[in-house]
């Protein structure tokens, strides 16, 4: 059975012939491995920021919590 392959916008297409790395092996790249922010991924991109959160949604790129990575209430 062969996959559906996923329809790219033309702002992903650019993006991923400037880095010349698919869309998503980039943003996993970079938000994965490399710990940077939607916002940081967004900029380095000259992407907005919803359009990321929107990329990583529809490339299944878990968020991380921001929770667990905020800096605990009272501690020194």
């Amino acid at each position: 059975m062969n996959a559906t392959p996923i329809l790219r916008s033309r702002q992903e297409q650019l993006i991923e012939h400037r880095f010349a790395e698919p869309m998503d092996t980039l943003l996993r790249r970079l938000y994965v491995d490399e710990g940077l922010t939607q916002a940081q991924i967004a900029e380095r991109l000259d992407a907005g920021h919803r359009s990321v959160v929107r990329w990583m949604v529809k490339y299944g790129i878990p968020t991380r919590d921001r929770r667990a990575l905020a800096p605990e209430a009272g501690a020194a």
